[in-house]
């Protein structure tokens, strides 16, 4: 059973797919739960033919009323290069497999993030190599891509750390902000990372060191209606390993001390922020592997606005998104059997039951990423990878107005 702290690395030694498919795998009937998601037609295969793959990332593009999801793969060569595909709010795939990046070395666990401002996106990712003969191993590196997929800006290296990482595109100060943690990395900051990237695609400023040494696994960053923003950590060299996060100024600069967020041991820590009722929410996935899947409010001045709940139980890896059109939240997880979601209410209610997506065996299929639909009636896209049918795939998901609940 992977690691989830080392699972997108675990993966991407194996293979990838952004959906419910493949190779021997029956997908579950896509059916609507009483008051819960409903999974709409069958698997989107983003990839196949490719040497094994990793987790996909995916972001929405509001002026087409689409998505962008990446994945790294070998493709044709013994290398971990990057690839992108769009795909249509109805699930179509408008075009053909486009390359991001490829290079001498492995560009693996990409992020992605969309610029509203000027319609195109900032990728980024981890640099895998020899590190006795590659300076930069583990070091992130990023660059702009089009809307129509394709690079507009030669790859700049963005950050010492690049673990556990995530990306955020500020509307306020108008720029993408990486965070993650550093492992590995010759001569860079110790501790969880962030850096500012300008619209432009050029990293502005020096690494800041947001979580120390002990923050493992880097959890996610958020960023809020006042352009400000939340962090988060496991602080491991404390016990138990308390979730911790740190508010942040615009320039990723801190806002007073770091914060207890939760008592609870987690592997996973992962944010969304909702503007109309200005708070974040944050899911966890206990410490256990597999452990349970929780979900708290935190208020923009870090403490907490409810009582945790339970989401789900025996996950080891989840993701969350606001789905603005419904005003409910979004889960995916993943788990022995496959990928689940769930609908929960603005107030971070779960709606109803969970619903299979994708069935898998043994930890087969690995969750990638989710991102949610500003237009029309909403709903998201989930992607995650097949270790067995090395093929990426997404899955769409909706629900109905009011509380994420079904139509």
């Amino acid at each position: 059973m992977p690691s989830p702290q080392n699972a997108r690395n675990l993966v991407a030694a194996s293979s990838l797919a952004l959906g419910l498919v493949a190779a021997g795998i029956a997908a579950p009937s896509a059916h609507a739960e009483p008051n819960g998601p409903r999974a709409l037609g069958e698997p989107i295969v983003l990839s196949t033919g490719q040497t094994g793959a990793g987790r996909p990332s995916v972001a929405y593009n509001a002026t087409s009323d689409e998505f962008m999801a990446v994945w790294a793969s070998q493709g044709d060569n013994s290398e971990w290069d990057l690839f992108n595909r769009r795909v249509a709010a109805d699930g179509t795939l408008p075009d053909d497999i486009q390359t991001t990046e490829k290079a001498a070395n492995d560009q693996v666990s990409p992020d992605i993030a969309y610029n509203p401002d000027q319609d195109d996106y900032f990728v980024t990712w981890q640099l895998q190599a020899d590190p006795n003969h590659e300076p930069k191993f583990n070091y992130a590196f990023g660059k702009s891509v089009g809307a129509d997929g394709g690079s507009t800006t030669e790859a700049v290296e963005v950050s010492g750390a690049s673990e556990d990482s995530s990306l955020v595109y500020n509307p306020v100060t108008k720029e993408f902000v990486h965070y993650a943690r550093s492992f590995g990395a010759s001569d860079a900051k110790e501790g969880t990372l962030s850096r500012r990237i300008s619209d432009a695609g050029q990293p502005v400023g020096e690494d800041n060191v947001v979580g120390p040494p002990c923050a493992i696994p880097a959890g996610d960053i958020a960023v809020n209606a006042a352009g400000g923003y939340l962090a988060t950590w496991r602080d491991q060299c404390t016990h138990p390993m308390p979730v911790q996060g740190q508010l942040l100024n615009k320039d990723t600069s801190a806002s007073g001390q770091a914060l207890k967020l939760a008592d609870r041991e987690a592997n996973e820590i992962r944010l969304a922020y909702d503007p109309g009722k200005d708070r974040y929410l944050s899911v966890t996935v206990g410490f256990g592997n597999p452990g349970p899947v929780m979900a708290e409010a935190i208020s923009t001045d870090g403490t907490p606005a409810g009582s945790p709940t339970t989401v789900a139980n025996d996950a080891v890896d989840a993701r969350v998104v606001l789905d603005p059109v419904n005003k409910g939240y979004i889960v995916a997880w993943s788990a022995a059997d496959g990928i689940w979601t769930r609908t929960l209410s603005a107030d971070g209610a779960p709606q109803g039951e969970p619903v299979q997506l994708a069935a898998g065996t043994d930890y087969s299929l690995a969750l990638g990423d989710v991102s949610a639909r500003s237009k029309g009636d909403g709903g998201a896209v989930i992607t995650w990878s097949n270790q067995t049918s090395h093929q990426a795939l997404a899955g769409l998901v909706k629900t109905s107005a009011g509380s994420g609940t079904t139509s």
